[in-house]
């Protein structure tokens, strides 16, 4: 069976965003292609989170991850829900937005 268009959307989403910590900024381009491409018909906004520590060694181990959503995602929305998973999660309450990337894309 194919997937839905809704489905291959995602996965591009996915596909665009950085998945290697400590650093992997993703790709933007890729990002901003989602957008502009009149098959995926899906505005794209990219974020570069911040990760301030991992907590998973002793010691500070920052990093930055850019993650690929549809446009409709206002940077409050990415706080709301950075705050949520800090809150099931609590290394993630050291992650943050990269303030230079908020509403690119």
């Amino acid at each position: 069976r194919l997937p839905t268009l809704r489905l291959v959307r995602e996965e591009m989403l996915v596909v665009a965003s950085g998945k290697t910590p400590p650093y992997d900024a993703g790709r933007y381009e890729a990002c901003r292609d989602i957008g502009e491409s009149q098959a995926a018909a899906l505005p794209t906004k990219f974020f570069l989170v911040r990760f301030r520590d991992w907590g998973v060694l002793p010691g500070p181990l920052p990093g930055e991850a850019g993650v690929c959503l549809p446009a409709v995602c206002r940077d409050e929305d990415m706080r709301d829900a950075l705050h949520l998973v800090a809150q099931v999660a609590p290394v993630f309450g050291n992650v943050s937005i990269a303030e230079r990337y908020q509403g690119s894309a």
